[in-house]
């Protein structure tokens, strides 16, 4: 019997210095993790997760994504065991939540759908962006120019 609880205690001892050991090595390797890579020039698509005008020059936090259609929303799906194929020919893939906080231009470009038009984007200013609820909508491009959001487009989806 009191080879058993040696034996046990043995295990258990073991088990508890992996555990540590794990424990120890994620700590390191998030102190040393790179920060987030900053997002280049150009249009990207992805959710913007909350929207702050009221300081100059404003801010957005968005989460980049990839807008799929077609075999490659499907081959998406398929590879995660979703649904295939895919409702509307479409689906946001977020493989990487990283959020970014993003300027946005005082004079920047913003287009919101219009549902009483039937899915049709028209301009609108930075109040009706601070005050839209950005979080419900389906995404947005957003164009960045020296690092800068100069154009907010929301991205249509039936």
């Amino acid at each position: 019997m009191k080879r058993y609880i040696a034996l046990a205690v043995a295990v258990a001892l073991s088990v508890a210095a992996i555990v540590a050991a794990f424990a120890l090595q994620g700590g390191t390797n998030k102190a040393s993790a790179a920060p987030p890579q900053e997002l280049q020039d150009g249009r990207h698509f992805g959710l913007i997760k909350s929207v702050d005008l009221q300081s100059s020059p404003g801010t957005l936090v968005f989460d980049a994504a990839d807008l799929l259609s077609g075999d490659a929303a499907n081959k998406y799906a398929a590879a995660r065991g979703w649904e295939v194929p895919v409702a509307n020919d479409s689906l946001i893939a977020n493989d990487d939540p990283t959020l970014r906080t993003l300027d946005v231009s005082p004079d920047a470009e913003i287009l919101l759908m219009d549902w009483s038009r039937c899915c049709e984007a028209v301009p609108a200013d930075r109040e009706q962006l601070g005050a839209a609820d950005v979080t419900h909508a389906w995404g947005y491009w957003v164009t960045l120019r020296n690092g800068v959001a100069v154009k907010i487009e929301e991205q249509y989806h039936p």
